[in-house]
């Protein structure tokens, strides 16, 4: 079904619509679950609702779903643009960290309270903070559910503190009261792309000696110790170089998270796991 987000050129429908979107400024909770659930009964939005992914054409596709439903008639919801919005905003959304997520420069983002996020971005500095934040308490509640949710974790008032990872390998503390005073989101991002150590001299992040010397050790064999603070750059020096060794050559690697990445090499990965009872650690 091809979708026009534009009003209705009769003027007396727009009359009507624009009554409609009056009524429509908040939404209640039976449209919200009507929409929600024929969203997830189709096969081919279900993905995009559940997906961390953000991008144009999966904000497109929900919206566009939306917007059949509410053609149907089944609520008392008309298809307004901004009704539509909201819709999505609201059910399939991120809220304000959507641009923060579609930037491949950002490394962190850290939610203190609905009005209050910050974020670090590669080039700009560390805890910017958000100009446009969430709308409300409630908006910023329901995003912070929803990324839980997403990384198939629960978090409630028994289990007010959650460490999560996202298929994409972003990882998520979130904690809420009586944990923490308020609604507290951490999420720690990494890079798509795998620099060379070619590529991070072009940046100046390392001169020429420096890149030899590093070659040389690694052709040694030495053992090298990496340390720095938390958005320093610790992994993509390490990957960078990693990514000098042999491909013919195993490479195994131990982490507490999944930061590495050698897809495309003869690489094994483990992670370390939480000691379950019994275990001193």
């Amino acid at each position: 079904m091809a979708v026009d987000f534009k009003q209705p050129r009769n003027h007396l429908r727009e009359q009507l619509w624009a009554a409609w979107g009056a009524n429509e400024r908040d939404i209640g909770e039976d449209d919200l679950a009507a929409v929600r659930r024929h969203l997830l009964e189709r096969d081919d939005i279900k993905g995009d609702l559940m997906a961390w992914s953000v991008s144009t054409g999966r904000e497109r596709r929900i919206k566009i779903s939306i917007v059949d439903f509410l053609s149907q008639r089944t609520t008392r919801l008309r298809p307004l643009p901004s009704t539509v919005d909201l819709l999505y905003q609201t059910i399939a959304s991120f809220g304000p960290l959507d641009p923060l997520l579609k930037d491949d420069r950002v490394t962190n983002i850290l939610a203190n309270d609905w009005d209050q996020v910050y974020f670090d971005r590669m080039g700009e500095g560390q805890n910017i903070r958000l100009e446009r934040a969430f709308r409300d308490p409630a908006h910023y509640r329901a995003v912070f559910h929803r990324i839980v949710s997403v990384a198939g974790g629960i978090i409630n008032a028994e289990e007010p503190c959650a460490d999560l990872l996202l298929p994409d390998g972003t990882r998520v503390n979130a904690s809420m009261p009586p944990y923490t005073r308020n609604y507290a989101l951490s999420l720690r991002l990494f890079p798509k792309k795998r620099f060379s150590l070619a590529e991070l001299q072009a940046r100046v992040a390392l001169n020429d000696e420096l890149s030899s010397y590093i070659q040389s050790i690694l052709k040694a064999r030495a053992n090298v110790i990496v340390g720095g603070a938390v958005g320093t750059g610790k992994t993509t020096f390490i990957n960078a170089v990693l990514s000098l060794l042999p491909p013919d050559e195993r490479l195994v690697t131990a982490e507490d998270a999944p930061e590495l990445r050698y897809d495309d090499r003869h690489w094994v990965a483990h992670y370390t796991r939480p000691p379950t009872a019994g275990e001193t650690g």
